[in-house]
């Protein structure tokens, strides 16, 4: 049996090198994210520029409680429900309570 030609310039990847990969593919699909967030907001909602950036800092100051461990996910998960009547399923369908 013939062995497989190795390419020569190839390098294997270090831990480093994965868990950057790893990081890099996350901020990037987060960022497409919100990009698609916004893009519905103003386009399909009427939010103005002005709303949009007041929307970003209220994200980004979440975000940053959570990163710090003032709030979970799961707080805010139970915020929507427990007072706004919004069920959201992170792997499916957003539902309002009392609607089909």
């Amino acid at each position: 049996m013939k062995k497989e030609k190795k390419n020569p310039r190839s390098k294997p990847a270090t831990q480093a090198d994965v868990d950057r990969a790893f990081w890099l593919g996350q901020d990037r699909g987060l960022n497409l994210a919100m990009v698609i967030f916004m893009y519905t907001l103003c386009d399909k909602h009427g939010v103005t520029a002005h709303q949009v950036e007041a929307l970003w800092n209220e994200f980004n100051y979440v975000a940053d409680s959570i990163t710090k461990d003032y709030m979970t996910i799961e707080d805010a998960a139970k915020v929507l429900l427990d007072v706004h009547d919004v069920d959201l399923h992170l792997l499916g369908d957003v539902k309002v309570r009392g609607r089909k």
